[in-house]
């Protein structure tokens, strides 16, 4: 992934623990998103739990360069959001190549 660090565009990936954290995300997203599909609750014909790919695509979009940080929040229904967003600092989640 690219990212804009101190104003260069930079090349970037996932750390171990970033992509522990992402996997972990998505499988937490599934187990709600089924609950909530199982309980009549909702529907999810316009949204689709995210893979990692779509999150690394939204890293790029939605990186916070003050703050040194990805935070965003999943849908996992078509009305149902995540209990929590994402969110994965730069140097520890987040790495230069």
């Amino acid at each position: 992934m690219m990212l804009e660090i101190n104003g260069e565009i930079t090349p970037c990936k996932l750390t171990s623990q970033g992509m522990a954290k992402v996997e972990t995300y998505i499988t937490e997203l599934e187990a709600k998103r089924k609950e909530i599909l199982d309980a009549d609750k909702d529907t999810a014909e316009g949204t689709e739990v995210p893979n990692i790919q779509d999150i690394i695509s939204d890293i790029e979009w939605f990186f916070d360069n003050d703050l040194m940080e990805y935070c965003n929040n999943w849908g996992v229904t078509d009305d149902y959001n995540s209990d929590y967003p994402l969110c994965l600092k730069f140097g520890e989640d987040i790495v230069t190549e």
